[in-house]
């Protein structure tokens, strides 16, 4: 257990230290492990009135804490029953302080005087972390402006492609850890690259997965990616803008 404090403390260099020496991120693992609702919400409540934002804790607390508790299970730290206990519980930690987020209205390209915001279409692998990562990325999407559609983890080609033709949005984005979902993950993603079944999708892959295997991205045309969460929003908007700056100047250009 040791070990696993060590690496506690090597996520956690951003999380100030509490009152008694521990890192909040330290006592916050050590209270979803043993099933601690009262403690972990004390934790987060007291962050909070330390005047740190929902995002920062989202981002310096919930999501190491979602790290570390994937590492422990690569390792078989942690038993069953105690990283669904956790992970349950750091769920509901997740929505908790994601309700407080505060919201910005962001608009698609400026086609009209009033643009519709812009839809995003999110799976993820099936593992109960990888949904939860993939929620996380949900919340803080709809707190930028984004409307985003999260199908869960497990998802169908053929479900995807029927809501993907539903809902037409501007993103789709595939989050992943695990080696094992490698090869549905890439097969639900470059059929959407094959078949491009709306104009001007863009398709974005997040997660461990990505970055272990060198070259998935571009083996399957995705448009950005990220490991973390907050990375993978950051591409995306950064994408988004890209894509919004060549579609105006092609535009002007065939005026």
């Amino acid at each position: 257990m040791a070990d696993m404090w060590s690496d506690a403390r090597q996520c956690d260099n951003r999380v100030e230290q509490g009152r008694d020496g521990n890192p909040p991120l330290e006592r916050f693992v050590r209270a979803l492990i043993d099933g601690d609702r009262a403690a972990c919400r004390n934790i987060v409540a007291r962050e909070l009135a330390s005047g740190r934002s929902a995002r920062e804790l989202l981002e310096d607390l919930a999501w190491p804490a979602c790290t570390l508790l994937d590492g422990l299970l690569r390792r078989d730290a942690i038993g069953g029953v105690a990283a669904h206990t956790a992970t349950l519980l750091l769920g509901q930690m997740v929505e908790r302080i994601g309700a407080r987020l505060e919201r910005v209205r962001r608009q698609g390209p400026a086609r009209s005087a009033v643009a519709a915001p812009r839809r995003v279409l999110v799976f993820s692998g099936p593992a109960p972390l990888e949904e939860l990562a993939a929620n996380l990325f949900v919340l803080i999407a709809e707190s930028e402006g984004f409307v985003p559609h999260f199908l869960g983890g497990g998802v169908e080609s053929d479900e995807l492609f029927a809501e993907i033709g539903r809902q037409r949005p501007a993103a789709v984005v595939g989050y992943a850890v695990a080696a094992a979902d490698g090869p549905r993950i890439r097969r639900l993603l470059r059929g959407i690259a094959e078949q491009d079944p709306v104009r001007g999708l863009r398709v974005g892959g997040g997660g461990g997965l990505f970055n272990r295997v060198p070259g998935l991205a571009e083996e399957l045309g995705l448009h950005f990616g990220g490991e973390s969460p907050f990375d993978l929003l950051d591409a995306l908007s950064a994408d988004l803008a890209d894509a919004d700056t060549a579609h105006a100047k092609g535009r002007g250009r065939a005026a």
